[in-house]
């Protein structure tokens, strides 16, 4: 593998990640419109993606998403030591401080899976081009796994309600 293709960032959309974020802890009634589009996979970012399992599991015991009882939450959940806390606190309250509003928020939880979707997609192309080059590789075999790992991609979105990038952009520059 060339130095270049080591350099290379996987595709994300870190703004979008913390809006999510910061848009669930000032409003509790925004997580109920992304809930059940987002698992904490799709965040690039792992830190994110442990916010957010947090904040799924409060949500799936009615309680708040404030950022207290986030970081209490992932303090729980993953044994993180007393004086680490402190570090997770700040890093959670600049979050919750970026998003000052929720709208948008399906826009950028569709943002979050897209890039996660992409990520995937990479991941799989990686796969398959070794596959594709053993010339033992049956060709049908080859294109029938392609369209299984596809699916499986496919299957990691719940389209609970349509969500269009392009009225989502026109929003987010109106806001500018």
């Amino acid at each position: 593998m060339s130095a270049v293709a080591e350099t290379v960032v996987p595709v994300h959309a870190p703004e979008s990640e913390r809006y999510v974020l910061g848009a669930v802890m000032n409003s509790q009634v925004a997580i109920h419109g992304v809930s059940d589009m987002l698992k904490p996979e799709h965040f690039y970012n792992s830190e994110n993606g442990k916010t957010w399992a947090a904040m799924l599991a409060l949500n799936d015991g009615f309680n708040v998403c404030d950022p207290v009882s986030v970081v209490t939450k992932r303090k729980d959940l993953e044994g993180i030591a007393s004086d680490q806390v402190g570090t997770l606190s700040l890093w959670v309250s600049r979050i919750y401080l970026e998003a000052t509003t929720t709208v948008n928020i399906e826009y950028h939880a569709a943002k979050v899976m897209q890039t996660w979707a992409q990520r995937e997609g990479v991941k799989m192309s990686a796969s398959k081009v070794t596959e594709v080059q053993d010339e033992t590789t049956d060709p049908l075999d080859y294109v029938e796994s392609l369209r299984t790992e596809a699916e499986k991609i496919a299957s990691g979105f719940v389209r609970r309600r349509a969500v269009s990038f392009a009225e989502g952009e026109a929003e987010e520059i109106e806001k500018m």
